[in-house]
């Protein structure tokens, strides 16, 4: 499943709660707190990670210096050397939002004199998405839905949300520094940043060898976030379930052999060998920060991850109702991006998911 389903599929009956065959002290002693958080509904561990996410801020070092744009204090290219100590400073270095968008009005250039953008200052790369976009409020401390998960109203309709569709919309409309093509279905984030279609990327950590061993100058930059707020990253990624319908005794083996895939050292290991993804376990956290297995580039540059994952990282909210919040929130920061007003883009969103979440109660 991917995380934030683990509400509704609890709800629907599903899966079936770990804690039955997985005593819960092995979940706390081998998961991340945030991950773990993430997995948790109504007290009950639902699921296991198998692997998390984090997000950074891509820079073309070429098109910063034609602009005149001083890059961030900290960054990594791929001569960099991480260790704990630079992935602090790295965190502590980040941009603020205002920072990144007067770049990259400096940096968006019409390249024929045609009054039309060649290239743009800035792509957020899921465009339009709530893994993506929750840190525009979460920065400040914005809340998606209430804690018992079953409304948005007195969270999603607060200032601090309303400011956050308006900046990502304003991205588009007023500073014109986004890429509207990004909408399509098929767009290629990374790749149109290779090729040189916009000057920075708020983009997946997915894309980090992918970018920096390409044919351009590139430097990671951590997240941004605003200054009248913290750092808050994305974070989550699959996990993995024992189907509720099954026999008690497949239960059992299923038990088995999660609690050995992803809370044993020997399993989580073997899956962060095998895929290479962000790890969800402390143990893959530790190894990846400390093992000088994991010294090299471009594998070393995840110890940025890993520090997001314990500093900065912020759940997606934990709901049954997750499907129709995800839809509105979407619908609304695409509405505001696409030239709608963003109280209005917002209000039709939030009166959407009352609707969908009051007609399944």
């Amino acid at each position: 499943m991917d995380i934030p389903l683990i509400a509704n599929h609890t709800e629907r009956g599903y899966i079936e709660d770990l804690t039955k065959y997985i005593p819960r002290e092995k979940f706390v002693d081998a998961i991340a707190e945030k991950s773990l958080d993430a997995v948790t509904y109504g007290g009950k561990i639902m699921a296991s990670p198998m692997q998390n996410s984090d997000q950074y801020l891509y820079i073309n070092v070429d098109m910063a210096k034609a602009a005149g744009v001083k890059l961030p204090e900290v960054v990594v290219d791929a001569d960099t050397v991480i260790t704990e100590e630079f992935a602090r400073r790295w965190g502590e270095s980040a941009w603020t939002w205002d920072e990144v968008l007067q770049a990259a009005m400096k940096m968006k250039k019409d390249v024929d004199g045609d009054s039309i953008t060649d290239i743009y200052g800035l792509h957020i790369e899921q465009a339009g998405r709530l893994y993506q976009l929750q840190p525009l409020g979460g920065s400040r401390g914005g809340k998606i839905v209430s804690p018992d998960g079953t409304t948005v109203i007195g969270y999603l309709d607060q200032p601090v949300w309303y400011d956050a569709v308006k900046f990502y919309g304003d991205l588009f409309t007023t500073y014109e520094v986004e890429v509207p093509s990004a909408f399509l279905p098929g767009y290629d984030s990374p790749s149109e940043f290779i090729n040189g279609s916009y000057a920075m990327m708020v983009g997946g950590g997915w894309n980090l060898k992918r970018i920096l061993e390409a044919d351009i100058n590139v430097v990671v930059a951590a997240h941004p976030y605003f200054a009248d707020g913290v750092s808050t990253t994305p974070t989550g990624s699959w996990v993995t379930g024992i189907a509720k319908t099954a026999s008690e005794d497949n239960k059992r083996l299923a038990a088995e052999f999660l609690s050995w895939w992803t809370l044993s050292d020997e399993g989580t290991k073997l899956w962060y060998d095998a895929n290479g993804e962000l790890p969800a376990s402390k143990h893959m956290l530790e190894e990846l920060s400390t093992n000088e297995k994991y010294d090299a580039f471009p594998v070393s540059a995840q110890r940025l991850g890993v520090y997001q994952v314990l500093n900065t990282a912020e759940g997606r909210p934990v709901t049954p109702y997750y499907p129709f919040i995800n839809a509105g929130f979407d619908k609304a920061f695409t509405d505001a991006a696409q030239g709608v007003d963003p109280k209005k883009a917002l209000d039709e969103a939030i009166k959407e998911i009352e609707k969908n979440i009051s007609r399944v109660q």
